[in-house]
């Protein structure tokens, strides 16, 4: 008789005290969420399941059932219709908001592209032989060789100073 089966409750609970009910017999606010919800979960599976059916099987409908699942579908749709029409000034007026701003954020971006492009250019006209990188080339070797002679040393904050040089 090794060969039993033995249950001692939920751990944790106590002798009377229920997880989802009241002292009176009320459902708790958890009690509530967990009988409502698969009540409803359950109805709507059915009704989901019951649509396909009738859709693959519609040929197997009586005229009345034929009428109703007809009659349902279309006031869903005029109640679609009518919630998109309540929705669409709101809708309307945040499209003309967003087009107006993003078209004055759209051409500043542009413009401050422009400048930039153009600003560029009459660099380059101006001084053709030298690029920046190359400007910026010829400054560092410049601090480099000051920085050889004892002339000049890079800080900590990492800027070039001028060192006092002793005369010998």
């Amino acid at each position: 008789m090794d060969n039993y089966l033995a249950h001692h409750g939920i751990k944790g609970q106590r002798w009377g005290v229920r997880r989802y009910q009241n002292e009176d017999g009320t459902l708790t606010s958890a009690g509530r969420k967990r009988y409502d919800d698969s009540d409803e979960r359950d109805r709507r599976a059915s009704v989901k399941r019951q649509r396909e059916w009738n859709a693959k099987n519609a040929s197997l409908l009586s005229d009345e059932e034929l009428n109703r699942q007809i009659n349902r579908l279309m006031k869903e749709k005029q109640f679609a219709d009518l919630t998109a029409q309540v929705v669409a000034p709101g809708r309307k007026k945040m499209r003309d908001l967003i087009n107006q701003y993003g078209n004055m954020a759209l051409s500043t971006a542009v413009g401050a592209a422009t400048t930039a492009y153009v600003t560029a250019n009459i660099t380059k006209k101006i001084n053709p032989g030298k690029s920046e990188y190359d400007r910026k080339k010829e400054q560092f070797e410049a601090n480099q060789r000051l920085i050889d002679e004892g002339y000049a040393e890079i800080n900590s904050n990492g800027k070039l100073r001028q060192v006092n040089r002793k005369k010998k």
